[in-house]
């Protein structure tokens, strides 16, 4: 099953600008942090934020010998950033922090950047929609 977050943001450039700076922060293994674009249209882009975190644990077998383990974890944060009058933030499954993607995204836009979660008033939004729809039964 997907979940959704919506976050409301503002940017202080243009769709293309932004697609363009996520672009020049793509990802690689030294980095260990960055973006994957998989669509870009006029009023959306679409990708991945991908953070590596390298891990080790002690692990201690019957014999008592203790090994160091090192693994690699790759969280990953898909979105879609959009524009239809106001800036939207759309986070596909999200885990439990998306703390370095909007980190990462402050860092490339700078000042006048802000983000906060959407909220829907869902009273409004059914009265709105019998009101437009309900007359049609």
């Amino acid at each position: 099953m997907k979940t959704f977050k919506w976050l409301k943001c503002s940017f202080p450039i243009s769709v293309e600008e932004l697609s363009e700076k996520i672009r020049m922060e793509k990802y690689t293994d030294e980095n260990g942090s960055g973006f994957l674009i998989t669509r870009l249209r006029h009023d959306s882009i679409s990708g991945k934020h991908i953070q590596k975190k390298v891990t080790s644990i002690s692990v201690t077998n019957p014999f008592g010998d203790e090994n160091e383990v090192e693994f690699v974890i790759y969280d990953t944060t898909i979105f879609t950033i959009s524009f239809n009058e106001s800036w939207i933030i759309e986070i596909e499954n999200p885990g439990r922090t998306i703390k370095s993607f909007i980190n990462d995204l402050s860092k490339i836009v700078g000042f006048g950047f802000y983000v906060s979660e959407a909220s829907i008033d869902l009273e409004n939004f059914f009265k709105k929609i019998d009101s437009i729809y309900g007359k049609n039964r």
